[in-house]
């Protein structure tokens, strides 16, 4: 490669990389209530490590409630981290001991 195509494509990694870190914080600052963290079903599984039809398991039995925008089910943060909290101290959820909130 020559210097002006290596030139070219380092610019294009640091404009993907702006790019990435904007996205990032535009989704950050829309998902909030009253400065509260605002997380969408599919977040949810994510951060549990839990599939779809698991996390839709404990909101039937009440463990996480969550409300609807529209069609979609949304959960505050803190709302996720007392349930792992409970979780966790039932023993419950062990692989989620050293994930950080």
């Amino acid at each position: 490669m020559n210097e002006q195509s290596t030139n070219n494509i380092t610019r294009i990694l640091e404009l993907s990389v702006e790019i990435l870190e904007t996205v990032r914080s535009l989704k950050e600052r829309r998902s909030a209530y009253e400065g509260e963290p605002l997380l969408d079903f599919s977040e949810v599984c994510q951060l549990l490590h839990q599939s779809e039809r698991q996390v839709r398991r404990y909101r039937e039995q009440g463990h996480l409630v969550g409300f609807t925008i529209g069609r979609r089910r949304m959960y505050l943060l803190s709302e996720v981290r007392d349930f792992i909290g409970k979780m966790r101290r039932r023993g419950k959820l062990e692989e989620l001991k050293n994930y950080p909130l």
